[in-house]
Parts: C-alpha cells; sequence; structure tokens
C-alpha cells in the first residue's frame, strides 16, 4: 500500500507551519482509514522563527497488519530563510514485509553532500539519481512544509516543488480548488469549512524499473483540506484523501496536544 508512505509525509509537515514557543512541543495523532481503519501516525514537532524539527512515527492496524506490515519513523530538521525552507537532515527507517528499509540525507546550502540508503538504489531495481537532478530539490517532508507555509502567507496552496526522498526525484504539484465543507467523520476531531488543496506528483527520476511511470502518475494524487487547527493562526491539512488504484485511502486529524517545556511546566 504506497498509499500509506506518502500520506505519512504528507501528515508530517502538517503542524510545522506554527511556530512555538521555546521548548513546547506540540504531538498530534492521525488515524488512517480505507474502509476501516488501516492505520496510526502520530507526530511531535517543535519550530521557531529560526528553524523546526518534526518527528514522525507511522504504523499499520487491523486487518492491513496481518496483510502488509509496515512500521516506519521519520525525523527532520531545516532552518527558515525568509519565505524558504531549508532543509539539513532528513532520517526515515522502517520495516515493510519484514524487510529493513532506510534513507539519511544531510544537506548544506540547498544540496545534499551526503546520503545513504537501505538497501542500496541499485540493489533496490532503480538507477541513481544524477547529482544535475537533485540540485535544488528539497526532502519530502520539508516540500510540503513549504507549500503549507505558502498557503498560509498568500491564501493560496497553488505550487509546483521539486523533490527528492533519496531514491526517488519528483515534482509534488498542488491546485486551489477553493473553500470546500468537510463533513464530520468518527475518526476526525474536525469538521467545517477547509480549503481544498488537489495534488498529484510527477515522475522525474529513479522509480522502479518495473514501473510503468504513466500508469504510475495517473493514479497518484488526491485533496489535502486545510483549516486553523487552534495553534496560532496557522492553517494546516485536517484531512487527507489518498486516490489509490484500489480506493481512497484517507487521514484524518484525531488529536492535538501541545506538551509544554520542562521550564513552562514549573
Amino acid at each position: 500500500m504506497r498509499a500509506l508512505p506518502f500520506l505519512a509525509v504528507l501528515l508530517a509537515a502538517t503542524p510545522a507551519a506554527a511556530f512555538t514557543t521555546a521548548g513546547e512541543r506540540i504531538e498530534l495523532t492521525f488515524d488512517v482509514t480505507a474502509g476501516a481503519r488501516v492505520a496510526e501516525m502520530t507526530l511531535a514537532y517543535s519550530a521557531t522563527s529560526q528553524g523546526y524539527e518534526i518527528a514522525t512515527s507511522q504504523r499499520s492496524t487491523g486487518l492491513l497488519e496481518w496483510i502488509v506490515p509496515w512500521r516506519s519513523t521519520t525525523e527532520v530538521a531545516g532552518l527558515f530563510r525568509g519565505p524558504e525552507s531549508v532543509p539539513v537532515s532528513y532520517r526515515s527507517q522502517g520495516t515493510f514485509r519484514g524487510n529493513p528499509r532506510k534513507v539519511e540525507l544531510f544537506f548544506e546550502e540547498g544540496a545534499v553532500v551526503r546520503m545513504e540508503t537501505v538497501p542500496e538504489n541499485r540493489d533496490d531495481d532503480r538507477d541513481e539519481v544524477p547529482a544535475e537532478l537533485r540540485a535544488g530539490a528539497l526532502d519530502p517532508v520539508s516540500a510540503i512544509l513549504a507549500t503549507i507555509r505558502k498557503a498560509n502567507d498568500t491564501g493560496s496552496c497553488a505550487a509546483r516543488v521539486p523533490v527528492f526522498d533519496g531514491r526517488q526525484r519528483y515534482d509534488i504539484v498542488f491546485e486551489d480548488m477553493g473553500v470546500r465543507d468537510v463533513p464530520r467523520h468518527h475518526a476526525s476531531a474536525f469538521q467545517g469549512a477547509a480549503r481544498a488543496c488537489e495534488f498529484h506528483w510527477v515522475p522525474i527520476a529513479g522509480r522502479k524499473r518495473n514501473v510503468n511511470v504513466t500508469a504510475a502518475n495517473d493514479r497518484r494524487g488526491g485533496v489535502a483540506y486545510m483549516a486553523p487547527i487552534g495553534v496560532g493562526n496557522t492553517q494546516a491539512p485536517v484531512r487527507i484523501e489518498f486516490h489509490a488504484w484500489f480506493g481512497t485511502v484517507t487521514g484524518h486529524l484525531r488529536e492535538i496536544r501541545r506538551v509544554p517545556s520542562a521550564a513552562q511546566a514549573r
């Protein structure tokens, strides 16, 4: 179920468009459904005017846990330079069907200077992405974060963002569809008006050799619904629908917690 890793990336970037006070941490929990509950994703973040740190944990649940067991964690750190999100490091590791997978990226001045992948890309039936195609691309979480910050600054989520995730180079394209009503759902803490942002990604390089690029591109997309989440005036995704070949997978924002620093708690 390739929809789950992509949803994890979108949800991971959800809160970090808002600044937190020194030492404060925001924790969010999302339920993912595809008819039934299939995964749970949690994340913690802190962000100041200088930069951001995000940590996530994702796991399959229910029937999916028996069919396609999946675990993943992600850690991202970066800097804010004006309206730009500039990645410093990106680490993602986990297991899929019992096999370990890991990507580590380290950036300097917007360029990947060191990376490690497990399995190595040549052992994963894909070609390495050339350095010239990686130039200027963001890690997946920083790319989504950049789009969310743009939406908060301009009122529109329309954007095309270059991404390199250690294995593939692709562009994520967002189109602003205006305000729509998000109906009540038992898995969600949100209902009401939200800005609808349709998205899809455009493969550039590094896809598996046996994948039909046109067919894969056609079926990979969805809609992210953005609304205030009670952290400052920030709007962020409260529901994300991913249209996969087998149907729709949806991430629902279930819970928001603000965890004060030790100094604030005293």
